[in-house]
C-alpha cells in the first residue's frame, strides 16, 4: 500500500515540475513569438500595399465576420454569426488615403488559410486587388502548400492587369484565377475569402476636383477724355 502511495506522491511531484517548466517556457516564449508575428504581418503589408507608409486601423459591423480575441486587428472572418470586420486604412507619405489592407481567412484541405490582401482604388472608382501574402498554411505539402510560392501568388499581382471581385473566382469557377494542380480546394478557400472580406470593404472615396476660381470684376467705365484748353495768346 505505501510503495504505489509512494509511487502516485512521485508521479505528481513530476507531472507538477513538468508543468512549472512549461509554464516558464511558454512565458518566455510568447513574447518572442508574437513579435516575429507582428514582424511577418509588417512585411506582409509592405508587399501587398508598397506604396503605403502608415496605417489606420478601422472596422465595420457586418454579418459573417468574427471578432478577434486579441487586439491584432487584421482578423476576419468566416461564417461564425454577428461580428466586426477589421481591417487598414493606407496611406502614402503625403497623407493620401491610397488603399486598404485585410487579412482573410478561408477553410482549405487540412488548414485554415490567412491572406493578406492589399486592395488599391482604380481609375473607375471600384476596388481592386493589388497583391497578396500568405500569412500562414497548414496544406498537403507539394500540393495546397504551393500557395505560397511566388509563382502562384503572382497570379493575384494585378499592377498592370487588376482584378476586380467579378472576377476572383478560380477558373473551374469561371474565374480568371488558375488553380493549383492537385489543389483546387486550397486555391477555391484562399479566393473566396478574398473576394468575401473585398466585398465588406468601404467603397473607394469619391475625388473631387477643385473648381478654378473666378474672378469677377466690375465693370470699367470708359473715362472722357481731357482737353486742355489753350491759354490765350
Amino acid at each position: 500500500m505505501m510503495y504505489y502511495l509512494k509511487l502516485a506522491f512521485v508521479l505528481l511531484v513530476i507531472a507538477g515540475l513538468a508543468s512549472a517548466t512549461l509554464a516558464y517556457l511558454n512565458g518566455k516564449t510568447q513574447p518572442i513569438i508574437e513579435a516575429n508575428k507582428k514582424l511577418a504581418e509588417l512585411a506582409a503589408r509592405e508587399k501587398v500595399l508598397p506604396g503605403a507608409s502608415a496605417f489606420e486601423r478601422d472596422s465595420l459591423a457586418v454579418e459573417g465576420a468574427q471578432v478577434s480575441d486579441s487586439l491584432e486587428p487584421l482578423r476576419l472572418q468566416d461564417d461564425s454569426g454577428g461580428g466586426m470586420f477589421f481591417y487598414y486604412r493606407a496611406y502614402d507619405k503625403d497623407h493620401n488615403l491610397v488603399g486598404y489592407i485585410f487579412t482573410a481567412l478561408g477553410k482549405g484541405y487540412s488548414s485554415t488559410i490567412q491572406t493578406m490582401c492589399g486592395v488599391v482604388f482604380a481609375d473607375d472608382g471600384a476596388l481592386e486587388l493589388n497583391a497578396i501574402e500568405i500569412l500562414y498554411q497548414g496544406e498537403t505539402p507539394g500540393l495546397g502548400a504551393n500557395a505560397v510560392n511566388d509563382k502562384f501568388l503572382g497570379r493575384f499581382n494585378g499592377l498592370s492587369q487588376l482584378l476586380t471581385t467579378s472576377r476572383l473566382y478560380v477558373d473551374k469557377d469561371g474565374g480568371d484565377i488558375t488553380s493549383i494542380t492537385g489543389a483546387t480546394i486550397t486555391t477555391r478557400a484562399i479566393v473566396n475569402s478574398i473576394r468575401e472580406g473585398m466585398n465588406h470593404l468601404p467603397a473607394p472615396p469619391v475625388s473631387e476636383e477643385t473648381p478654378e476660381p473666378i474672378i469677377e470684376s466690375a465693370p470699367v467705365e470708359p473715362i472722357a477724355p481731357v482737353v486742355l484748353e489753350e491759354e490765350a495768346a
